[in-house]
């Protein structure tokens, strides 16, 4: 969906004094999108700006795949050597909510505070203050449906949230996604730029590579009928001069979460079916949970309508018509309960939900030696670490069991020569 994200510069503090400087500008990149700021006013440790740039995109889910980069530079044109800071938009993304047929036509999702400025030869350098806004101009088209992973949330605990928060209606077990690129580090530029630009092109590719994983695996949640990863992991593997190659590694575990019994009605995302589905009215003294707002959610000053986490409905499997459900609609079967997680697979979390039986078999483990070579491709590695979880499961069988829960990968290289790691509790 087009898209336009529009950002208001207004000052910076904490930056050196240069006696020299009469002057700095502000880089902004998104993508393929480079514009500067004019030139500051005030002193140099403190320059003010105050300026407005505007940046155009065709399609939403570049916000997920690149960050939007801001750095602080001595001249026009770069580079930024007082600090930059790079911004996930993804969150102003997923607060959009609903539908842009639901939305006016001036309506605008935002957020706004002190950023840190980091160089990578001196570290943080200063602070800068910024506003983000966005404003989505017609509906999603099937491009948009099929590329885009909005209204996925990514939770790094793993553990379930808490009953009176978010309410798991079902585990669907490990998702995961690997990514190999190249590593900057050994491209022939690298013999001809300075050690700050180094750095910065490996950050970038760091940053960039780990976003575009989380959205496919995104894309994976939502073909389950999920909406949620948790216990979510990521990994970044140096595989060195063998390769010249990074290898991002993305997994969790797919959940469905839903309000709880006591909450409102869920929100649906403009992504998923419109599924029937009726709560149960709210039992005497259940806590109510309240949107939260951008305050609260950012933790800085803004003047926004962001709203806290949309959600999709049950799936299909989980959700059966009664007759004396209200309205003729849907509600949870509680035969579910004693069922919430999906046997012979993986789990990340390390505690389950408290609703489902489990009996504990003992820890399960599997490693494996692998050579490096220029002909290793991705999908071989991603064969590796199938093999893995394959003789993990069969270690569990052999103990009684058919599901790895707090599962776990590692992996170390060196010379050219990994070893792949594997480890759980089999239940």
């Amino acid at each position: 969906m087009p898209c336009a994200v529009k950002l208001q510069v207004h000052k910076a503090r904490g930056l050196g004094y240069d006696r020299d400087e009469d002057g700095r500008y502000v880089e902004v990149s998104l993508h393929d999108h480079v514009q500067f700021s004019t030139r500051s006013s005030g002193p140099p440790d403190c320059p003010v700006w105050n300026d407005s740039i505007t940046l155009e995109l065709t399609d939403d889910f570049a916000l997920q795949d690149y960050p939007l980069r801001l750095g602080v530079c001595s001249g026009e044109g770069g580079p930024p050597d007082h600090g930059a800071v790079s911004i996930d938009l993804e969150q102003i993304l997923h607060s959009r909510g609903g539908s842009a047929e639901d939305m006016d036509a001036d309506s605008i999702v935002s957020m706004q505070g002190w950023f840190p400025l980091f160089d990578t030869m001196s570290g943080v350098r200063g602070q800068i203050l910024v506003s983000v806004k966005m404003q989505f101009v017609g509906d999603q088209s099937y491009n948009d449906r099929v590329t885009s992973s909005v209204g996925v949330r990514f939770f790094s605990i793993a553990t379930p949230p808490q009953p009176n928060t978010l309410a798991v209606e079902f585990l669907f077990g490990l998702v995961e996604e690997l990514k190999v690129v190249q590593d900057p580090e050994y491209h022939w530029r690298d013999y001809i730029r300075s050690n700050r630009s180094s750095n910065e092109e490996r950050l970038h590719v760091f940053h960039t590579s780990a976003m575009q994983a989380r959205r496919q695996l995104g894309k994976k949640v939502l073909q389950l009928g999920a909406n949620a990863v948790l216990g979510y992991r990521e990994y970044v593997d140096l595989e060195g001069d063998k390769t010249d190659r990074l290898c991002i590694r993305a997994h969790g575990t797919a959940a469905l979460l839903g309000t709880p019994l006591g909450g409102a009605s869920i929100q649906v995302s403009p992504l998923s079916p419109q599924l029937p589905f009726t709560r149960p009215p709210a039992s005497p003294g259940a806590a109510k949970v309240t949107d939260m707002t951008a305050d609260e959610t950012f933790g800085i000053g803004a003047s926004s309508s962001l709203r806290r986490g949309f959600l999709p409905p049950l799936a299909p499997a989980l959700v059966r018509a009664t007759s004396d459900s209200p309205s003729g609609g849907c509600a949870r079967d509680r035969d579910f309960d004693q069922s919430l997680m999906r046997r012979g697979t993986f789990h990340t979390l390390d505690r389950l939900p408290i609703d489902v039986q489990i009996a504990f078999g003992g820890v399960v483990a599997a490693r494996a030696v692998k050579v490096f070579s220029s002909r290793t491709t991705q999908d071989s590695r991603e064969a590796w670490w199938t093999e893995l979880r394959e003789e993990l499961l069969s270690h569990a069988n052999a103990l009684g069991g058919d599901t790895i829960a707090g599962y776990r990968e590692h992996i170390s290289i060196y010379d050219g020569v990994a070893m792949l790691s594997a480890m759980g509790t089999d239940t």
